[in-house]
C-alpha cells in the first residue's frame, strides 16, 4: 500500500478455505499470493482517502489463466 487501506479477501480455489486482512499504508508489507488462491482487494467503505496499491507480477498477463471465482460480495 502506497496511500490509504484495502481490505483483502483470499481463497483456496480448491477447498474454498477464505481468508481476509487489512492492509495499510501506515504498516507497509509484502504479500505474496501464489497460484490458485484468488484474490479481491477492496478500498474500506468508511476510507475518507484513495487506495493507491503497487502490484508486481514476474509473468506476462494470461488472460486464459485465469480462475473466475466468486467472493459472495
Amino acid at each position: 500500500m502506497v496511500q490509504g487501506s484495502a481490505l483483502v479477501s483470499l481463497a483456496d480455489t480448491s477447498t474454498h478455505e477464505q481468508r481476509q486482512m487489512t492492509l495499510t499504508a501506515t504498516e507497509p508489507v509484502t504479500l505474496v499470493v501464489p497460484p490458485g488462491i484468488a484474490h479481491i482487494f477492496r478500498n474500506p467503505p468508511d476510507s475518507q482517502e484513495p487506495m493507491l496499491l503497487v502490484a508486481y507480477s514476474d509473468e506476462l498477463y494470461d488472460p486464459a489463466d485465469t480462475i473466475p471465482y466468486s467472493f459472495n460480495s
